[in-house]
């Protein structure tokens, strides 16, 4: 028995180790192990000498020419700064062995040589622990042709290379390793130029390249271009804040590869038929998104990286994995098509911390996603998982968390645990599984010398529910439903260390966002949108006519919102207001407290901050609290965020979300807790991502994450930051992100990203803002106490600005008609031509303005520090012409002086009746 047990343990061990050298088989391309020197060959030696001494090579001083074609032999050079001149023969070979075999030499030059037929055409590579580096050769006038692969460098840097042809080689030109060459465009791959780029900034790569490699560049363009057969297809190194789109990739090592790169943008891309689809090697915040990546071995490959996002990519019948993560942290697989992969989905193998979401995983003949060898604390969510052998394997792993994924007719199980598996959280997920004579969950057991134990203990549920189980009512006849909970009275037994306690009765159903419709006209929230731009389709005031205002007893530093007939706001007195659009008129008023934030509006409800902790909903008719929840820390600056029927609140380090209806907490804290840092700026919406300034420190950061779930997309670092309470928050217009931050020296700079945190432009502006950039007719608006400034959306250049004395800039510019409106800390309120920056009007009222403007039914509603809200601009009904226009109470005040001149005039004539003179 013992022995039986012993061989099986060795048997384990010699797989493991196998699996281990297919994880790691990139390290081959180090030459840790010495490679032999290819024969038959004829070697210049490292005296100088040749063997053998009837090779057809005549030597002159340190150069060795070729006297005349040769078949079926290799050059092999063993001397440094020695020529080797084929002088235009031709080394044939038989479709193996190597033509021209450099190891770790230095200043080799080959020239004038015709390479044909071999596995390698010329190799030149360094055998670190055997016999040193490799570097600083030189290759002139070369063809090397038809072989495996043409020109292989191997950890050969300093090369130089030029007019060397590569043609109908499976891999043409392949570089590893030390990557500081100098490869000009006189080098060809089929005829098309070769580009190979160091330190270079703001390129973007010809279209008729044949070899793209990126090396210590910034800022660059790959895009439109067919690359195929070479050992990268596309090569980033060192490389940052570049983007790579719309090519095709194929027949290549790797297709894509990006090694120590940062804010690398791959989209639209199609990559088929190479070894590796796209691979990340040791680079960060990368996003991979909208590709095609089909009939590769491996799909996608991150190694040793972390913090990028892989998103909207269909990865479709590779022999082996459709992702391969090794070492891979704190990344996202968010909303992928990975279907019919041969091995494994998604295999995830000694990596944290990474977010698998709502991606659809099919037809996968092994696992749909494996996690296994120390695949810890994973967040798998809201997959869909159908027709693979497993659904979900872990082995060897714990701590991660399954939740809200769908299995459905997986042919073995939907849930396999293996090994020293521990405390995995696993609910609100639908077993679904057609095999009625057993589990859709399997746990065989740790093995061990004397006997299987039961695996490590998982939990099923969160406390008030589990998961559901297509066999639950078979396997327990006699359960039923506790009261109308949804849950059954009878725990799901798996075995004795893992047992669902709350088991369903019906499948999960996935959150959805139901959409809320506030009206064309409306603002219902601060800077008018979730987007923030600040930009309504509206009539807006072209005079400084006062309407109306309202007095209250504090000041009005809110922001007001406005819908259906109504203008919501609140003061410094403790109370939030409702007071009629068209007259001003109070309609309710509600005693809150103190520090109550700017309002939102949304089915019905007013939604806003107070008590610095507190956020609640009262209905928008009556006033009357419907719900209130605690945030448990205190609110941000700002109105709360309405996407559909979600509130996203923001907080002093954290971001809040909850249900509009009933105010439930829709991010379960262990699932989704976002502690950013020393605060959270008003948030913004660019239609999936909620975007937030992060004041993290002494820094300012976008941080971005996704609104169905909480989880990271990117943080892009603003530098450092004199901000404590952060007013200023993004805002997401024409497919970027604008945010603006002041640094310790007081300069305020605004920042444009794209819609992937990769920065665009910025500008340093002339004076100091907490206000949020507006976005509209292709521009963006930023006011400061000195300047209002309009940039071009697209390259930042300024296109108007405008001269103020502005003592403070807080509040947030509102666009319409064709206007800029804004309010400055001297208590003016601004309107600008948004073309010219011409002034069209100002008001000024008794106190500074850090309120932000809100527009609705041509009249202009702000706040001011001297406790009013005005409203500025003609009467709802009356049309406007000119700069002046008669409101009901200017209409009441004439009238009334009219009637009391008529009267005084009849008591003047009474009193002063003329004389008669007689007849």
């Amino acid at each position: 028995m013992k022995k039986t047990a012993l061989f099986a343990l060795l048997a384990a061990l010699i797989i493991l180790a196998a699996t281990f050298s297919l994880q790691f088989n990139w390290k081959a391309e180090a030459n840790f192990l010495p490679l032999p020197t290819p024969s038959p060959a004829f070697t210049i030696t490292s005296d100088g000498s040749i063997e053998p001494a009837t090779a057809p090579i005549q030597r002159s001083g340190n150069t060795y020419t070729l006297t005349s074609d040769i078949s079926g032999y290799t050059i092999v050079i063993e001397r440094d700064y020695v020529v080797f001149d084929g002088a235009g023969h031709t080394i044939m070979g038989n479709g193996s062995s190597i033509g021209i075999f450099l190891r770790s030499r230095h200043g080799v030059t080959i020239r004038n040589t015709k390479v044909v037929n071999f596995d390698r055409g010329i190799e030149v590579f360094s055998e670190f622990f055997m016999s040193g580096t490799s570097g600083d050769n030189i290759f002139l006038d070369n063809a090397v042709e038809g072989n495996t692969v043409g020109i292989y460098l191997s950890y050969s840097g300093n090369s130089l290379l030029r007019n060397n042809s590569m043609r109908n080689n499976k891999r043409n030109l392949w570089v590893t390793g030390d990557y500081i060459n100098d490869i000009d465009t006189s080098n060809t791959v089929n005829g098309e130029p070769v580009i190979y780029w160091v330190n270079q900034t703001g390129q973007t790569v010809p279209a008729d390249a044949g070899f793209v490699a990126l090396i210590n560049c910034k800022n660059m363009k790959v895009q439109g271009l067919d690359l195929t057969n070479n050992g990268d297809g596309i090569l980033l190194v060192n490389t940052t804040d570049s983007e790579v789109a719309k090519n095709r990739v194929r027949e290549c090592e790797k297709g894509i590869y990006l090694m120590n790169c940062q804010r690398i943008l791959i989209s639209e891309n199609n990559v088929e038929g190479n070894v590796e689809g796209i691979r990340l090697e040791t680079s960060q915040s990368c996003v991979v998104t909208l590709n095609n990546i089909a009939e590769n071995k491996q799909g996608v490959f991150g190694l040793s990286s972390s913090g990028n996002s892989f998103f909207d990519n269909v990865i479709t019948r590779n022999s082996e994995d459709g992702f391969n993560l090794c070492g891979e942290l704190n990344s996202t697989i968010r909303n992928n098509s990975v279907v019919d992969n041969n091995q494994t989905g998604i295999n995830v193998f000694d990596s944290a911390g990474n977010s698998i979401v709502a991606n659809r995983i099919t037809g996968t003949i092994g696992s749909g996603i494996k996690l296994w060898y120390n695949a810890n604390s994973n967040k798998i969510l809201q997959n869909q998982l159908a027709a693979n052998g497993i659904g979900i394997l872990i082995s060897d792993s714990g701590d991660n968390l399954l939740v809200g994924n769908n299995f459905t007719e997986n042919s073995e199980w939907c849930l396999r645990l293996e090994g020293t598996q521990n405390n995995n959280r696993i609910y609100l997920n639908n077993f679904v599984s057609s095999k009625s004579e057993r589990l859709p969950v399997s746990i065989p057991g740790i093995w061990s010398l004397q006997e299987t134990k039961p695996g490590g203990g998982n939990v099923w549920d969160n406390g008030t529910a589990g998961n559901y189980w297509s066999d639950y009512t078979i396997r327990y006849p006699n359960a039923s439903e506790i009261g109308n909970s949804g849950v059954g009275d009878t725990s799901y037994y798996i075995n004795e260390n893992n047992i669902d306690r709350y088991p369903l009765m019906k499948p999960v159903s996935a959150v959805t966002f139901d959409e809320v419709d506030n009206g064309d006209y409306d603002w219902p929230m601060f800077r008018a949108n979730a987007t923030r731009t600040g930009y309504v389709e509206a009539e807006a005031p072209n005079s400084n006519q006062l309407c109306w205002k309202f007095k209250t007893g504090g000041a009005v530093t809110s922001s007001p919102a406005v819908a259906d007939g109504k203008v919501y706001f609140s003061s410094e007195d403790g109370y939030l207001y409702a007071v009629e659009v068209a007259s001003g008129r109070e309609v309710w008023r509600v005693h809150l407290g103190a520090n109550i934030g700017s309002p939102s509006v949304a089915s019905g409800k007013v939604l806003v901050t107070f008590n610095a902790s507190y956020i609640v909903a009262v209905d928008a008719e009556s006033g009357v609290q419907v719900w209130r929840q605690s945030l448990g820390e205190d609110a941000g600056f700002g109105s709360p965020l309405v996407v559909g029927s979600r509130i996203f609140v923001n907080g002093k380090r954290s971001v809040h979300v909850f249900n509009v209806e009933v105010g439930a907490n829709l991010y379960n804290e262990e699932v989704n807790r976002l502690a950013f840092g020393g605060g959270v700026a008003p948030l913004a919406y660019d239609g999936n991502l909620i975007l937030a300034l992060v004041a993290a420190g002494d820094k300012l950061g976008c941080s971005a994450f996704e609104a169905a779930n909480g989880y990271s997309r990117f943080w892009v670092n603003l530098g450092h930051s004199s901000i404590d309470l952060i007013k200023s928050g993004p805002s997401f217009g024409d497919g970027k992100v604008f945010a603006v931050n002041v640094d310790p020296e007081g300069y305020s700079t605004v920042y444009a990203m794209n819609e992937f945190g990769m920065p665009a432009w910025n500008r340093r502006l002339d004076g100091v803002t907490e206000a949020s950039p507006a976005v509209a007719y292709g521009r963006v608006y930023v006011p400061t106490d000195k300047r209002v400034y309009a940039f071009n959306v697209t390259d930042g250049l300024v296109m108007w600005s405008y001269t103020v004395d502005g003592k403070g800039s807080v509040s947030s510019p509102a666009v319409a008609d064709g206007k800029v409106f804004f309010g400055l800390d001297n208590g003016c309120i601004y309107a600008l031509d948004a073309y010219t920056g011409e002034l069209v009007w100002e008001y000024r009222t008794g106190g500074a303005v850090w309120s932000s403007p809100a527009i609705s039914d041509g009249l202009l509603f702000v706040g001011s520090n001297d406790g009013y809200l005005y409203a500025i601009g003609r009467q709802p009904g009356n049309p406007e012409t000119g700069t002046i226009s008669l409101n009901v109470q200017y209409l009441f005040a004439l009238g009334v002086s009219g009637a009391l001149v008529v009267v005084g005039v009849l008591f003047y004539f009474k009193k002063h009746k003329p004389k008669s003179n007689g007849a």
